[in-house]
């Protein structure tokens, strides 16, 4: 098993020369060792930034400027989120809005379809903790409603999804010295 200061240096050394991926992100790779550094709970945050990964694409949400979100995101800005926490709490956990650091735009389900939104009411999450550490981020208006996907990536109707992976999702804190460990070494489109 390798620490967390060996990955880091296998993800950030090429030829002994240290380097910072340029204008082309690394690809997100979601294994058993990733997972385990995913966020056991948002108490756990240290920033303000996060991946949010789809247990069913592995992949985590991305953002894009003409307003689509699908969960096939690498680890640029239109994949990053700020977590910005509301005044109030639910019973099923903590709620958040998620803003995207590339469109400063946040997370929103709106007549059950996914999309992004200014940070109004249908831009409010309750992060439910399941019994595993994968969560499901639920509209606090209207529980029912989820965000979800769909294994090539797109967003399925919020109000349709059971409790399988397409609707789990991990947290991953954004710190520098976390992000590191979660890319590929090979670079992604």
């Amino acid at each position: 098993i390798q620490s967390n200061s060996t990955l880091l240096h296998h993800f950030f050394v090429f030829n002994n020369t240290p380097f910072l991926p340029t204008h082309k992100m690394a690809e997100f790779v979601l294994t058993p060792q990733v997972k385990a550094m995913a966020l056991k709970s948002l108490r756990d945050l240290r920033g303000e930034t996060v991946f949010v990964v789809n247990l069913e694409t592995s992949k985590p949400i991305r953002a894009a400027a003409n307003g689509n979100v699908t969960a096939n995101g690498g680890l640029g800005p239109n994949a990053r989120f700020k977590v910005r926490r509301a005044d109030h709490r639910h019973p099923l956990g903590p709620v958040v809005r998620f803003e995207n650091v590339a469109t400063g735009k946040f997370l929103a389900i709106k007549n059950g379809n996914l999309q992004l939104g200014g940070g109004g009411d249908h831009c409010e999450f309750i992060v439910e903790q399941s019994n595993q550490q994968a969560v499901f981020l639920k509209k606090h208006k209207n529980p029912g409603a989820r965000i979800g996907f769909n294994a090539n990536g797109s967003s399925v109707e919020a109000n349709s999804l059971g409790n399988g992976a397409r609707g789990r999702f991990f947290i991953f804190d954004r710190s520098e010295e976390h992000t590191s460990e979660l890319q590929s070494p090979r670079a992604s489109r």
